[in-house]
């Protein structure tokens, strides 16, 4: 009995003591919490003491605030109506400077917009750009020099604009109406089992067909020449944003897999091969026959019912020459016929023009 005794009473003790010890922990650490509380208050207090001698120092203001307040004594405790005076009158004093900041800023905007009214006007600069060449422009003082390059860019940038709109005139050039498909690009598809040979489009080649970064051959709805090209079930395909899966014959004679697809435009829409035109118009053996303003045809054929296209070279293309030049192409086609087409998908025409360089 006296041994439990015992021990129950060592561990009491124990409790005890590490009770204590935390207590004294706390307190310890409470002790120096408020060590650290007083030592920031000084620190203010030293650091609010400075600037207010500071800037008695500096005009006298406080000095004199503090005499006012001894002559006319307020109800509250001295320290604190001094420094809400002070304080008040700092505030005072910044609002102050900020209104002389508002005042001087609008004097500097008024200045500014009677400046603006003697720069020369657009009316005599127009003038000036149509009597001086680009060469002669380093003469003409700098502000001048800028309007006018800008003006002569813009007009330049106009002037390609124009040259991108033309278009070529089937019917001057002997393309109305459209061409036949070559003899041997019909024996090809009959080959392989083709049948219900339609012509879908023929179009020329702008830039925006022969772009890397855009990879589409566009066929706009308007210039479609036979609508039924298409069935119902593939009609209901790509209107629901979807995609038919067509090999195409380039005018290499090489085979190509794309994506017939249509795209939705404001008031119209159109259709587009896609996935791998890029590889098509970049392939060497296509290179002659797809150019800028060049003319092709696109015809679907269908081979156990499944879409398929061809495409064929009817004019070459000049990037750098007019649409509508190049009359060589006016007669040829109904000279030549079908019999003499080459092995690659292009007409008579082309030949006509090689015979005669």
């Amino acid at each position: 009995m006296d041994k439990k005794e015992n021990e129950k009473k060592g561990k009491m003790e124990k409790e005890e003591n590490e009770k204590k010890r935390k207590m004294e922990k706390e307190e310890n650490e409470k002790k120096i919490k408020m060590d650290r509380r007083e030592e920031e208050l000084e620190e203010r207090r030293k650091s609010a003491k400075e600037r207010i001698e500071f800037l008695s120092k500096k005009d006298g203001s406080f000095d004199r605030i503090v005499e006012d307040i001894k002559q006319n004594p307020e109800k509250g405790p001295l320290e604190k109506v001094i420094m809400t005076q002070f304080v008040n009158f700092c505030h005072g004093r910044k609002e102050k400077k900020e209104d002389d900041q508002e005042e001087d800023e609008g004097k500097s905007k008024t200045k500014r917009k009677r400046s603006r009214k003697r720069k020369p006007n657009t009316a005599s600069l127009h003038a000036l750009a149509k009597n001086f060449p680009r060469d002669n422009m380093i003469e003409i003082k700098k502000t001048k020099g800028r309007c006018l390059q800008m003006y002569q860019e813009k007009e330049a940038e106009k002037s390609k604009k124009g040259e991108k709109g033309k278009r070529i005139n089937f019917a001057k050039v002997g393309l109305e109406p459209p061409p036949p498909m070559p003899s041997d690009l019909m024996e090809k598809i009959k080959s392989r089992g083709g049948t219900d040979v339609k012509l879908v489009i023929m179009k020329q080649l702008f830039e925006t067909d022969l772009k890397t970064g855009q990879d589409r051959l566009s066929i706009p709805e308007k210039q479609v020449r036979d609508p039924t090209f298409l069935e119902d079930h593939e009609k209901k395909i790509i209107s629901d944003d979807g995609r038919i899966r067509v090999s195409v014959i380039e005018p290499c004679g090489f085979d190509s897999e794309m994506c017939f697809r249509k795209w939705p435009m404001n008031t119209t829409f159109i259709y587009a091969l896609t996935s791998s035109w890029r590889s098509v118009f970049l392939r060497e053996e296509n290179e002659e026959l797809l150019k800028k303003n060049a003319v092709v045809q696109l015809w679907s054929f269908r081979v156990n019912g499944k879409l398929c296209f061809a495409l064929v070279n009817v004019r070459k293309g000049d990037p750098d020459s007019d649409s509508d030049s190049d009359a060589t192409a006016s007669g040829s086609q109904k000279e030549g016929g079908e019999d003499d087409a080459s092995s690659s998908n292009s007409t008579v025409i082309d030949q006509e023009e090689d015979k005669s360089v």
